[in-house]
């Protein structure tokens, strides 16, 4: 087990902080029991890298009107694309476009509505959208910034990591992030067997998938690990089956 700072690993000596120290009971120090989980709402998979200071306030605004906050449901966590795609003398800077009242005024906003505010990083040397601002080698300058920022919690992805080729830091591996080839698929119950044929029956929506030897290729999304940042249009396509079945 590992950590990185600088320009290559290093072992964690003590064994409070490793994933193997288990067998005492207590793997993490403070742990306690019946403690919730970190819950509440993180940006991408409604908003992607398109996140904003304002659709993030609407955000807040919902969980504690919904009476969500109330639940346990405090926290608000930006993703990727709430950065300047590059480091600022060294240091992660908030997208002036996108959050021009900067991280610290939004996390005071945060906090006074009872809520907790998290952000995002990567363990590798860029984000998984490709924005050149990973936390690898900067370990310690993005804690001092993220303590600046009064920041509680941060989610850390694995793109771009230079030691490990298992992830999607190849552009090329990014076609494994889609399904299989579907040339038909099969809806049966007790009296009814019923097969569809993947071009004939079947819808596409999206941009991403196509026909090809009587199959439908393509089908899913394409996750923004490749070197272009994320969005970059319409890369996700559907395969949808419309069908009517009696009781």
């Amino acid at each position: 087990m590992s950590e990185t700072r600088g320009n290559e690993p290093v072992f964690i000596k003590d064994k409070r902080f490793r994933y193997d120290n288990i067998k005492d009971g207590n793997p993490m120090p403070g742990k306690k029991n019946g403690r919730l989980p970190a819950m509440g709402w993180n940006s991408w998979n409604a908003f992607g890298s398109g996140n904003t200071e304002a659709l993030t306030r609407t955000m807040a605004d919902r969980l504690v009107e919904l009476g969500l906050a109330d639940m346990g449901y405090r926290y608000v966590v930006l993703d990727d694309g709430c950065y300047v795609p590059e480091r600022v003398n060294g240091h992660l800077q908030a997208s002036p476009e996108k959050f021009p009242s900067g991280f610290r005024a939004l996390a005071d906003d945060l906090h006074a509505k009872g809520l907790k505010f998290g952000m995002y990083n990567d363990v590798g040397t860029k984000l998984c959208s490709g924005a050149a601002v990973g936390t690898c080698g900067y370990e310690e300058i993005d804690a001092e910034d993220y303590a600046a920022w009064d920041i509680d919690f941060i989610k850390v992805d694995n793109c771009y990591y230079p030691w490990d080729n298992a992830t999607f830091s190849n552009a090329e591996n990014a076609r494994y992030t889609y399904a299989p080839k579907i040339r038909s698929i099969r809806i049966c119950n007790e009296d009814t067997e019923l097969t569809l044929s993947a071009v004939k029956d079947g819808v596409i929506k999206g941009n991403g998938a196509g026909i090809a030897d009587d199959y439908v290729f393509g089908i899913g999304t394409l996750d923004g690990t490749g070197p272009e940042p994320s969005p970059a249009g319409d890369l996700s396509s559907e395969l949808i089956f419309i069908v009517n079945l009696s009781k």
